[in-house]
């Protein structure tokens, strides 16, 4: 019989890699929507207003762009196939 608490963990590591490939797709779609409006280009320090006081249009660049790029290589890599086993 399967022990609950490493059906438990397999189950949690499985789910848990689903969402980060949500989470890595939706970087994409933000990324290609940065890219088709220019907003690296067109936003302005005064577009970040409230709770986005202290981020810059640089920060989001370097998520979006920088940050992504690394991620992409990593998967490219080999790591998306250890991510796509458990899913």
């Amino acid at each position: 019989m399967a022990n609950p608490t490493y059906s438990d963990h397999i189950t949690n590591v499985r789910n848990a890699t689903r969402e980060f490939i949500a989470v890595i797709n939706k970087y994409r779609a933000l990324s290609r929507q940065s890219v088709a409006l220019d907003l690296p280009n067109v936003m302005t320090a005064d577009d970040f207003a409230g709770e986005n006081a202290n981020i810059l249009p640089a920060d989001l660049t370097a998520v979006i762009g920088t940050t992504l790029s690394a991620i992409e290589a990593l998967l490219a890599a080999g790591h998306a196939t250890n991510l796509y086993k458990v899913v």
